[in-house]
This record gives C-alpha cells, sequence and structure tokens, in this order.
C-alpha cells in the first residue's frame, strides 16, 4: 500500500529505478510518504497446477507467473492478459519491486522496497 512507511534501516534514494545518483538518504525510522512503485520481474512459465476460472486458466496450461501479490496471490501471464491466481509455488520469479518515495523535506526518488519499509501492507 502506498502511503506513509518508516525505514526499517538507513537506505539511499536514487532519481530513477536502478539508477546511481542517490538523491537523498534516509535514516532507520525516519517516516516517508510512498508515492508509486513498479515491478520489474522476469516471468517464470509453469504448468498451472489448478484451474483458474476467472481467468479461462485451467489444470495443465502453460502460464507465466509475474510477481507476488501478497496473501498466496500471484499476478500470471496467460494469452497476452494479466491475471490473479491463488498459488502455492516452490520456485518464484526473479522480482525487484521499486517505489518513488517522498521525504520529509519534499525531495522525490526511489528505492527498493522490498524488506526496506514498515507500513507496506494492509496489516501495517
Amino acid at each position: 500500500m502506498y502511503r506513509e512507511w518508516f525505514a526499517a534501516k538507513p537506505l539511499a534514494l536514487v532519481d530513477r529505478p536502478e539508477g546511481r545518483r542517490v538523491v537523498a538518504r534516509l535514516r532507520e525510522g525516519e517516516r516517508v510518504t510512498a508515492i508509486t512503485g513498479e515491478t520489474r520481474s522476469v516471468p517464470l512459465a509453469i504448468t498451472s497446477p489448478i484451474d483458474i476460472s476467472e481467468a479461462g486458466i485451467h489444470k495443465g496450461d502453460r502460464i507465466y507467473v509475474l510477481h507476488y501479490e501478497g496473501e498466496n496471490r500471484w499476478a500470471v501471464w496467460f494469452r497476452g492478459k494479466q491475471a490473479d491466481a491463488e498459488l502455492i509455488l516452490r520456485v518464484s520469479p526473479k522480482t525487484e519491486w521499486w517505489a518513488k518515495i517522498r521525504t520529509a523535506e519534499g525531495v522525490v526518488g526511489w528505492v527498493r522496497a522490498e524488506h526496506n519499509f514498515q507500513n507496506q501492507d494492509g496489516c501495517g
């Protein structure tokens, strides 16, 4: 959830996803506003272990797992469309979650989000 987050450790904000130019540094516990984000992934091709009727996916169809969405839900790609699927996977695709952050001073930058902030999900 993009809202008020707290840095779980010292972090550097950069000018763009995968950027090298540091635009700000965060202290552990510092409050920031998460504005938006993007997930970059290398899709993982799998054989669907279940029917996912709302997406027209049948057990045995070839699907591509894109990224984790929480609560055992995954974004998947099937026949040119993205869908959500509740799956339990033994392996997962390689992903990076980048978030656009605004500091209390108004500096905006990007940072890898996974495991770096508190208050990111609906549970707080």
